[in-house]
């Protein structure tokens, strides 16, 4: 299991998103609404160690704000938590199936956590219009113009200091570095949930979808 200082990896995690766009998910909203250890029950053969994850959140915020139910918050817990090695952590295999060409066939598993997520999400107070910020080790200026239209199929951790993506530990320090500025109204601050609910300010969550 990885830590919170570790988080700022996520902030990241954009460049497998596709150029292309992609069938809108459907299915999921007929999904019933259950409680975490069974909306992830069908994710065994697909999340590496997903029951030792669920056994790692279980408690982890007992009186949840919001009036989230303690599944609900669970959900986002699971979402922030990092997992050793990084490639398995749930988020990431989360985003790769959202990001997948082929989604549509590798969803329906997904269906019951994805539904518990997205109300957990949707119950949330949006924190108004703010810029917040993601950033890519990588040139994707061939991809990324100023001022285009921008549809990112996973979901956008994303921080509202931009300072804590130059942080030692979050990048190699190469001189190739793309930071997005993202004016965002339908941000959801998840700090409260989060696996790491002690984390400084500065380092609060947020997802933008």
């Amino acid at each position: 299991m990885g830590d919170g200082a570790n988080g700022v990896y996520r902030f990241s995690d954009i460049a497998g998103e596709p150029m292309r766009r992609l069938p809108p998910i459907r299915g999921y909203e007929n999904a019933p609404l259950v409680s975490i250890k069974e909306a992830t029950q069908p994710l065994i053969p697909h999340v590496p160690e997903i029951e030792h994850m669920i056994h790692t959140i279980e408690g982890n915020n007992k009186k949840p704000e919001h009036d989230l139910t303690t599944d609900e918050s669970a959900a986002i817990a699971l979402y922030s938590l990092e997992w050793s090695p990084r490639k398995n952590s749930f988020y990431i295999i989360l985003n790769n199936v959202l990001r997948h060409s082929k989604r549509d066939a590798l969803l329906p598993p997904w269906f019951k956590f994805f539904k518990l997520l997205l109300i957990a999400l949707s119950k949330l107070p949006s924190t108004g219009r703010r810029t917040v910020y993601r950033e890519m080790e990588l040139d994707l200026r061939e991809h990324y113009k100023r001022g285009a239209r921008i549809v990112w199929r996973g979901f956008s951790s994303c921080t509202t200091a931009a300072d804590v993506l130059e942080a030692e530990k979050s990048f190699g320090k190469t001189d190739t570095r793309n930071l997005f500025a993202i004016e965002c109204d339908t941000e959801k601050e998840i700090s409260q949930h989060s696996f790491y609910p002690n984390e400084e300010e500065r380092h609060k969550k947020f997802i933008c979808n």
